[in-house]
């Protein structure tokens, strides 16, 4: 039995200006109401009391109106397409940023004793975030059925060999999936037994947590 975790209602990175639009339907809900009032109200004599508060309500209302036209106008080449320059400025903006980020840690890590120093650890770890923050921001919208790593299938060893078996049939055939019995075994009262963490881990693989998920 397989349990898949997914996000039911991908937007592809579209939540945003979706959240954007639909809080318009809020305010014309409001305004529309509050002219219906103004309209209603009566004094004592029963006439209407507050005709110019309706009439400003409905000038709000094609106001606002104007305001989201204008808005989808000027946002909607930018909601589906990027400029073409967008990518060149992230990239101009990334080393200055990282620069200051990274002073710190670095003045922090040079005064510590000479016993506990270790720079080429410290410039891996720099090394490791600029990257990170590189293969994030392009790959943020993608689906996860793309930039997440195929999983690996991790079944218990077995005295009998069943589960080698297992590896070796799924691997002849051909369905492009990856099966491993690394570091699971049966005890001699057939109890599961774990000496580590799972094969597609990323600490027990070893690779930078970024690069391991592309």
């Amino acid at each position: 039995m397989f349990y898949v975790s997914d996000f039911p209602n991908d937007t592809g990175g579209l939540a945003f200006p979706r959240a954007i639009y639909q809080s318009f339907t809020g305010v014309y809900l409001m305004e529309i109401m509050l002219a219906a009032l103004f309209f209603l109200a009566q004094n004592e004599s029963g006439s209407q009391s507050a005709i110019a508060e309706g009439v400003l309500m409905c000038v709000l209302i094609i106001i606002t109106i104007g305001v989201q036209f204008v808005m989808r106008s000027s946002f909607n080449p930018l909601t589906y397409y990027l400029p073409v320059d967008a990518e060149e400025f992230s990239r101009l903006n990334v080393p200055a940023s990282g620069k200051f980020a990274w002073a710190k840690t670095t003045i922090s890590v040079l005064s510590l004793p000479e016993t506990t120093r270790d720079t080429e650890a410290v410039n891996n770890i720099r090394d490791m975030v600029f990257e990170r923050y590189d293969n994030t921001m392009e790959n943020t919208y993608m689906h996860p059925s793309i930039r997440d790593p195929k999983p690996i299938i991790w079944i218990a060893q077995d005295n009998l060999g069943i589960a080698a078996n297992e590896v070796q049939r799924t691997q002849a055939s051909g369905l492009n999936l990856a099966m491993s019995t690394e570091g699971a075994w049966f005890d001699e009262k057939n109890n599961i037994q774990i000496d580590g963490l799972p094969p597609d881990n990323v600490e027990m693989t070893g690779k930078n947590p970024v690069q391991s998920r592309f």
